[in-house]
């Protein structure tokens, strides 16, 4: 039988003895040869950052490494392992010299800052917390405990290597926990901003499902938003809005709707505003009260942001006719999106509307039309979308010849058959 490997020290790789490479236990639990924990460069005054685990360690007293105790169950197993193997050779490297932190290209600052990390680890699930269900559809399991609660997964981002664990220089394999830092630490500041924002909105709101966390699937290399899945949407709940409100669906109307507005009020007094919503993004409880799902609201945006991208892409300026295939196609979708949001995300990408003298600010108002269209569709059924798209199409066919058409006229147009709508 093959002889086994003597214990070596992780840095150094020099096998440990009771003279040249002492194993010194830091507090975190970890072993290292002291003449190694000389060298490691320091940040603050006696305190080292483990090379095992990477946490932040003081040492008891002045004295530094040679204060910390030795690893005597260690050094106890070596000299077992030696005495049953007599011939086999101590391989420890002898260092004539101190070792320098230039001498090993591993020895990298750390990759974020030690409040980063503080105000982002509560927020990491386990690696294990979480089992997918429906990778398409975004379900999965969380553990909490002894029982298993359903969530939603929203993609926050791929792999793009930094949730590969491998860090240029150095020889060290990060944890999972420091792969998905890893990941938030190489994301747009105004991205990590808008993602613990709402991670702090699903968990101070009443009418907002909760926010469990951030998981890391390591096999695919995505990072995902893990938030509570209720029963389902109200369309899926209840059938009789599938096709408009019916006589005897009245009382459970009114108090579905103004749940709904309280949602979107909650919301608006975190100063968060969505501009976009469809009833997707309102789920049931096991007592029947709306809860509104972030997940489903950034699924939303981000069909909504697609859009822009297939249609306007390499465009500098949008024609008021592609604009109203632009909404249209959003419709398709069963998305509702406030005029002034949606000028915001062409802005953004550097593309150029016509919107004549009106001006589109986002403020709280920008939640209005989103919100009323979503209770209307409830009311009305599916002829609600159609009726829009179909108003589009008029729209831009009817003014096609009119150079002075603009997006506002399309805007208007689209508000007076709203209104023509609720008339009937």
């Amino acid at each position: 039988m093959e002889s086994p490997e003597l214990p070596e020290c992780p840095v150094c790789l020099s096998t440990y003895d009771g003279e040249c490479t002492i194993p010194r236990v830091l507090p975190c639990g970890h072993t290292t040869c002291e003449s190694c924990l000389k060298n490691i460069p320091q940040k603050y005054p006696l305190t080292i950052r483990c090379p095992a685990c990477t946490q932040l360690v003081k040492y008891p007293s002045q004295q530094g490494p040679s204060s910390l105790p030795k690893n005597i169950d260690l050094l106890r197993l070596i000299q077992q392992l030696q005495d049953h193997n007599p011939q086999k050779p101590n391989n420890k490297i002898q260092i004539d010299k101190p070792v320098l932190a230039h001498d090993f290209d591993f020895f990298v600052s750390p990759l974020w800052s030690d409040e980063f990390y503080t105000s982002w680890k509560n927020w990491v699930l386990d690696s294990d917390d979480v089992f997918v269900e429906d990778k398409e559809r975004g379900y999965g399991l969380l553990k909490e405990g002894n029982r298993k609660v359903k969530v939603k997964l929203f993609k926050v981002g791929n792999d793009g290597g930094l949730l590969s664990g491998k860090v240029k220089g150095c020889v060290f394999k990060l944890s999972y926990v420091a792969k998905v830092m890893n990941f938030l630490n190489g994301m747009k500041e105004e991205e990590r901003d808008e993602l613990v924002f709402i991670l702090k909105i699903c968990s101070k709101q009443g009418r907002i499902c909760k926010g469990c966390g951030l998981w890391c699937d390591l096999e695919d290399g995505v990072l995902y938003f893990v938030c509570e899945r209720l029963n389902g949407n109200v369309l899926d709940m209840l059938g009789e809005f599938e096709n408009g409100l019916r006589k005897d669906g009245l009382s459970s109307f009114a108090m579905i709707g103004m749940e709904m507005y309280e949602a979107v009020i909650g919301l608006h007094l975190e100063g968060l505003i969505v501009g976009s919503l469809g009833v997707s993004c309102f789920e049931l409880d096991g007592f029947g009260h709306v809860s509104l799902s972030l997940s489903e609201v950034l699924v939303v945006r981000r069909a909504v942001h697609e859009g822009v991208m297939e249609l306007g892409s390499g465009e500098k300026s949008l024609s008021v006719q592609k604009l109203g295939r632009l909404v249209g196609e959003i419709l398709k979708k069963e998305v509702f999106v406030s005029p002034e949001v949606l000028f915001g995300i062409l802005k953004r990408e550097g593309i150029e509307v016509e919107c004549g003298s009106i001006r589109y600010p986002i403020g709280l108002g920008s939640d209005v039309w989103t919100l009323a269209c979503t209770v209307l569709r409830m009311l009305i059924g599916k002829e609600f979308f159609e009726e829009l798209v179909d108003s589009v199409d008029s729209i831009i066919s009817k003014r096609s010849e009119d150079s002075n058409l603009d997006c506002s006229g399309l805007c208007t147009g689209l508000m007076e058959k709203v209104s023509s709508i609720v008339g009937k």
